[in-house]
């Protein structure tokens, strides 16, 4: 059996959390046997004897494997703020700037460039 899963799964982003629907699209290959007394229970997938192959342990497999870990709703996503928890998306929050120790000033310098 040979064909191409195309689906769509509700997700949630992993940095700003806002939920979109995910789409994915999943090759699958797999061979099955015709159920005879010499098959054995560790056939993965058997033929039943009126012909009928039940593909749904593999299109649940294959959709489960295709989902990644950690979704994001774009690659540009920034997120949320870690103080107040605005998104950042929409603009900056306006958070004030922690208060650092003078002598590390010069690298701060460096990270707003």
């Amino acid at each position: 059996m040979q064909g191409k899963l195309q689906a769509q799964t509700p997700v949630e982003c992993v940095r700003c959390l806002k939920p979109f629907e995910q789409t994915y699209e999943v090759e699958i290959s797999e061979l099955f046997v015709l159920d005879t007394a010499n098959s054995s229970d560790t056939d993965p997938y058997v033929i039943d004897e009126g012909g009928i192959i039940d593909l749904t342990p593999i299109v649940r497999e294959e959709g489960i494997l295709a989902v990644p870990m950690q979704v994001l709703c774009s690659p540009e996503c920034k997120g949320l703020c870690a103080e107040c928890g605005a998104d950042l998306n929409e603009g900056p929050c306006g958070c004030e700037e922690d208060q650092i120790d003078p002598r590390l000033a010069p690298l701060r310098a460096l990270l707003k460039k």
